[in-house]
Order: C-alpha cells, then structure tokens, then sequence
C-alpha cells in the first residue's frame, strides 16, 4: 500500500496527513515512510505541496512535545507518558488506569 501512496505523490497537487490512522500502534513504520514520503517528493519534479511539513507531523506524533510546552508556559492537559509496547491502548484508558493517559506516540488525549 505504501508503494501506491509514494506513486500517486506524483499525481497531486497537495498531501495533507489527515487520512494517518492508528500510527501510533507503530511509530517506526510511520516514521519510515514519512522518511520515503519525503525523498519521493524531493525525487519529483514537480512536488505536491505538503499540508503541515514532514517534520510538523513527525514531531506531532510524539508526544513528548506537551512537556515542552508546559515548560514554556502553556497550559496543557495532564499528561504522563509511557512506553506504548508496555501498555495497551484500552489499558490507558481504562478509568481505573492510574498509569498515564496518553502513549508518548498517539493520536491524541482522550
């Protein structure tokens, strides 16, 4: 499926990561073909405009931005992050979970 993706970069005209489901169940595959996303766009010749930068979405996937944030003054939600192969998503959001509320790779706060 990823090969048809890089394909049809060549196709558009935009690429937004709206459609991006579930990544955080495996944030090294979507790290990799964010890398293979943007080499095909740099391989073509005329490149798709991209909707929030390669770089914006990857460090949007990582959580761990919402501790710099509050460091720097921003309210944010209460967070605690974990290591997501240690817990299951539905162990986190179990109501009776005191662990964490957000994976440190997710899709965002419940």
């Amino acid at each position: 499926m990823d090969e048809d993706i890089l394909a049809a970069l060549e196709q558009v005209d935009i690429v937004t990561f709206l459609w991006c489901n579930e990544y955080y169940k495996h944030p090294g595959r979507f790290f990799s073909f964010l890398d293979r996303v943007d080499k095909s766009i740099k391989a073509v010749l005329h490149a798709p405009r991209i909707v929030n930068s390669i770089e914006l979405v990857r460090w949007n996937a990582d959580k761990r931005y919402l501790g710099d944030m509050k460091g720097d003054g921003f309210e944010t939600p209460k967070t605690q992050l974990v290591d997501p192969p240690k817990y299951s998503v539905s162990e986190l959001q179990s109501p009776t979970s005191r662990r964490a509320n957000t994976p440190s790779y997710s899709w965002g706060l419940t």
